[in-house]
């Protein structure tokens, strides 16, 4: 069940993108529920907190679609915030709160089918996970909630979204069975799970949720096609503005 919101004050407009949402329920073959609203007010007050996705367009009557975004921002920091927008410089605003990404109108409905696209490849990593053995017990983890690995000694660092966990291991076996589940290779030391890269400066790797990891010269260029293949995939939420891929018009 993939759980959709818009907000749209232009009717033409709103009615265009639920439609687009449910033909996109129709051709996957998926259960949807779409809720809309006409202006940020009644967005912040009914809002809940089970929303996979959020269409809202910047500029609305009674409250914008930036500042009723910071608000729900401070409740909610899961939902994937798209923004619609008539002017692409209007999107600058909206990494300010984490946007996912940003449309230009007219909004087409391959633009709405490329962002539940992303939607729908993250809610199914949801099943997606490691055993993990430590002092004589085994743990399953989500593998979208590891941030990185490390060696620690004869151990390995799993940092984690919440905690973190020491496993006895190698990084290299690591690297192999998480293979292609989008981390790479920053240093000898370290394994880091890209969608946690905040922004890259120089050699300094800055991660959602905090702490810094750093890329060493051998490792720069492929750290960096691995970061860049992984934005033109889309699968990026989260990362800087200095590294946020352009937004993609459909057909």
């Amino acid at each position: 069940m993939m759980k959709v919101t818009i907000a749209e004050d232009d009717a033409a407009q709103l009615a265009a993108m639920e439609g687009y949402v449910r033909r996109y329920a129709a051709e996957r073959g998926c259960d949807m529920t779409v809720r809309t609203f006409t202006n940020g007010v009644d967005l912040i007050t009914d809002h809940t907190n089970d929303c996979d996705i959020l269409f809202i367009d910047i500029q609305m009557p009674l409250l914008d679609g930036i500042s009723a975004s910071e608000r729900l921002r401070a409740d909610d920091g899961e939902v994937r915030i798209v923004f619609v927008t008539n002017l692409a410089a209007h999107a600058i605003d909206g990494y300010k709160v984490g946007a996912m990404d940003f449309l230009v109108k007219p909004v087409t409905y391959g633009d709405v089918a490329f962002e539940l696209d992303k939607v729908a490849a993250d809610k199914r990593s949801d099943d997606d996970y490691v055993w993990l053995g430590s002092s004589g017990s085994v743990r399953k983890v989500l593998v979208r909630d590891i941030r990185f690995l490390r060696n620690d000694g004869h151990n390995i660092l799993i940092s984690l979204a919440r905690g973190e966990v020491r496993v006895r291991g190698s990084l290299g076996d690591f690297e192999q069975r998480l293979a292609g589940r989008g981390f790479s290779r920053c240093d000898h030391c370290a394994l880091v799970n890209l969608r946690y890269v905040e922004s890259v400066a120089g050699d300094e790797i800055t991660l959602a949720g905090g702490g810094t990891l750093f890329v060493s010269r051998r490792k720069k260029k492929n750290f960096n096609d691995d970061l860049m293949r992984y934005i033109a995939e889309g699968r990026a939420t989260s990362l800087g503005s200095g590294l946020k891929r352009e937004g993609r018009k459909g057909v």
